[in-house]
C-alpha cells in the first residue's frame, strides 16, 4: 500500500506554517482467524491484519497517514524566532527590561 497526502504543519523552529509530503508504504497481508494472525507473527516482510468479511479500511489508512507525520517538523533552513546573531546571549527578559518604569 502506498499512500500520498500534503499536509500543513508548523515548523517546530520557526513556528510557522509549512506543508509536508507524506508518502508512507506499508505491506499488509489479510488472515481472516486468529490461528493465522499467530502463525504469521514472525514474518518481518508483511503486518498482519485480522480481517474479518467486512473490514472498515478507512481508519487503518487514517493511522498509516498519522504516523507518517514527524514528530518535529522543520524547514529546511530557518532561523529560531527571536534568534540572535552567532555569539550573542538572547534574554526574553531584555524586552522587560525596557517597559520597566523608572521613578
Amino acid at each position: 500500500m502506498t499512500l500520498r497526502a500534503q499536509v500543513r504543519v508548523r515548523c517546530q523552529r520557526c513556528l510557522k506554517p509549512m506543508a509536508i509530503e507524506l508518502a508512507p508504504q506499508s505491506a499488509f497481508e489479510w488472515v481472516s482467524t486468529e490461528a493465522e494472525l499467530d502463525a504469521s507473527d514472525g514474518d518481518d516482510q508483511w503486518d498482519s491484519v485480522l480481517a474479518p468479511d467486512l473490514f472498515d479500511l478507512l481508519p487503518l489508512l487514517e493511522d498509516e497517514l498519522l504516523l507518517a507525520v514527524p514528530y518535529a517538523a522543520l524547514h529546511p533552513s530557518c532561523n529560531p524566532a527571536g534568534a540572535s546573531e552567532a555569539g550573542e546571549k538572547f534574554s526574553p527578559f531584555t524586552a522587560l527590561a525596557g517597559l520597566k518604569v523608572s521613578k
